[in-house]
């Protein structure tokens, strides 16, 4: 998930073709999962110009989704493992229905 700092945050074009360009040189350089996971969120969060980031995996055999890397405020404090089943946590309802979702919080 993605905060906004601004509703004018857009990828278009050849903007997007050249951010995912610096992600991707950027991730090829680490050496596991975890380091590239936190590079995606970094340098996201930079390019985009926006406040927060996280990104969380989904652990079948424990059905959860685990914190792996992010930036911001949420990351800062949030709890690290959601049971899938959680109907407070909004990474679990968004994961169960499959719908990508960006918050935009002005």
């Amino acid at each position: 998930m993605l905060d906004a700092k601004s509703s004018g945050t857009a990828l278009m074009g050849s903007r997007s073709s050249e951010i995912l360009e610096k992600v991707k040189a950027s991730v090829a350089l680490q050496p596991a999962m975890e380091s590239a996971l936190e590079t995606v969120v970094q340098s996201l969060v930079g390019e985009l110009d926006i406040t927060s980031g996280h990104i969380r995996i989904f652990k079948e055999k424990e059905d959860v989704l685990e914190l792996l890397a992010g930036k911001g405020e949420y990351y800062d404090c949030a709890d690290r493992r959601r049971q899938l089943s959680d109907p407070d946590s909004l990474s679990c309802v968004v994961f169960r229905a499959g719908t990508p979702v960006i918050i935009n919080e002005r």
